[in-house]
């Protein structure tokens, strides 16, 4: 009786173990591929508690150098098809100008920034709603690039510092500028 009774008290404590063990496996958080992790505030995660599926940072892989930048709905046209070269200057040395490719664009245009340093209260050009209480709801649509920077710039760009980009177009007359111009107004002031 006692064999028993052992017997049945030893195989709970076996899977209350194996419950204990897969729930403390899942509270690990691995990537899907190697590099090095970053996160912006790295101080507000211990004892914080995260989703499953939550983001929490990025994981860097070698050689990765990208800097993500945000173009109004009025210039994406310029960038995809006048674009000659994209130049970037990191915060951290504004007196380097690294020539940078752009590799990546979110092909849909989207009314939140990635972060709240493009709107015009982080110090960016782009205009946000004053009614968010974030500070990433833009007034006007933008769309999202990926600029990869060259192998030099790894030593001088930390992970979500500021950069500065700039976007050189193939030269085209001032007429035509002006009507382009002229027709995106008048196509804004049609959808109000």
């Amino acid at each position: 009786m006692r064999a028993e009774i052992t017997t049945t008290e030893l195989g709970q404590a076996r899977a209350e173990l194996a419950t204990a063990t897969d729930r403390a496996g899942r509270l690990i958080v691995q990537s899907r591929c190697d590099g090095t992790f970053a996160v912006m505030k790295a101080q507000d995660l211990p004892g914080r508690f995260l989703r499953e599926g939550q983001q929490i940072g990025y994981v860097l892989a070698a050689g990765s150098h990208i800097v993500r930048a945000t173009i109004r709905q009025d210039d994406i046209d310029l960038v995809r098809h006048r674009l000659r070269r994209a130049a970037v200057k990191l915060a951290e040395r504004l007196d380097e100008t690294l020539l940078a490719q752009i590799i990546r664009e979110v092909p849909a245009g989207r009314d939140d920034l990635p972060s709240k340093a493009l709107g015009g209260a982080g110090g960016g050009a782009l205009a946000v709603d004053p009614s968010d209480p974030h500070g990433t709801k833009t007034l006007q649509r933008v769309f999202q690039v990926d600029i990869a920077l060259p192998e030099q710039a790894i030593a001088a760009a930390a992970f979500g510092s500021r950069a500065y980009v700039r976007f050189d177009y193939d030269w085209e007359p001032a007429g035509r500028q002006m009507l382009r111009r002229l027709r995106q107004l008048l196509l804004s002031q049609l959808q109000v």
